[in-house]
């Protein structure tokens, strides 16, 4: 969630002052009193325009995830939430999703769908429908 505030914070920033230089450059322009600002309009333009491509480039850069990663952490985010109906925040999930194999996507995106079930006292993702990759440990032991 920190992540996605962070990139949309970092777009209105590079989008404000784009706004904010091509105001200054369209008002005051190269040539003041001599009648030669409103001929910049062709580099505020450019100006603009370069600006919103780097701002798309970081935000693109900074947001794409892999498939396996986003069900990954749809899982730990429905794990948790489960988890904590009986106190356990789940901790040991947090950094799950760091370095997700390709082949436990499929597991993720049937466990983060899973009933939370209690058991035992204990409340829980009830992923037994769900199936494992072969030779793959997408969870840690616990």
């Amino acid at each position: 969630m920190q992540r996605d505030t962070n990139r949309d914070d970092l777009l209105v920033a590079v989008l404000s002052c784009a706004l904010a230089s091509a105001r200054v450059t369209t008002f005051h322009g190269s040539g003041g009193a001599r009648g030669k600002g409103v001929g910049n309009l062709s580099t505020v333009k450019h100006l603009f325009i370069v600006v919103v491509f780097v701002a798309s480039t970081l935000v693109g850069a900074l947001g794409c995830k892999s498939p396996e990663v986003e069900s990954c952490e749809d899982y730990v985010s429905a794990a948790q939430e489960c988890g904590l109906m009986s106190g356990d925040p789940r901790n040991e999930l947090d950094g799950l999703c760091e370095d997700v194999a390709v082949e436990c996507r499929e597991y993720f995106a049937c466990a983060a769908k899973a009933e939370c079930k209690e058991s035992g006292g204990r409340y829980t993702l009830d992923s037994k429908a769900c199936t494992m990759p072969e030779g793959k440990a997408c969870l840690p032991n616990s």
